[in-house]
């Protein structure tokens, strides 16, 4: 008995799921569908754009999957960066005590950067001029 043409569509689709190729897929099952070369060539035809259209949608899928996990890791978030330097501008301006002002301040500069360098100690070494003294180091 010879198979109709959608069971020889699925069984392709099934083996190219298995990423076979078409020589492969001819050799295993082209006794079994008793069909001609250019039929399955065919049928191969149909079979592959039924898979790439199920690739699209399972991709369509997975984005919008992907979406809608990023959008909730977002609406999870705390704060902000800016919302942060909101908040601390707030308590600069409305804080009671003088100490929860400059806490605040202080981490608003470190936030954006705006550290005061650190005091270093700086020798300067010059070689001696060809009158016998230097006038950066010798004062």
């Amino acid at each position: 008995m010879k198979p109709n043409k959608e069971n020889i569509i699925t069984d392709i689709l099934i083996e190219l799921e298995k990423c076979t190729t078409r020589a492969e897929c001819l050799a295993v099952n082209g006794s079994k569908w008793q069909v001609s070369e250019r039929t399955f060539g065919r049928y191969w035809k149909e079979a592959n754009s039924r898979h790439l259209e199920k690739q699209i949608a399972i991709q369509k899928q997975i984005e919008e999957e992907s979406r809608a996990k990023s959008k909730e890791l977002l609406d999870l978030a705390l704060f902000s960066k800016s919302d942060i330097l909101w908040k601390l501008q707030e308590i600069i301006t409305d804080a009671e005590k003088d100490s929860d002002k400059i806490n605040a301040c202080k981490l608003f500069c470190e936030i954006e950067g705006f550290k005061a360098p650190i005091k270093s100690d700086m020798n300067i070494i010059a070689p001696t001029p060809i009158f016998g003294f230097n006038p950066l180091v010798d004062e």
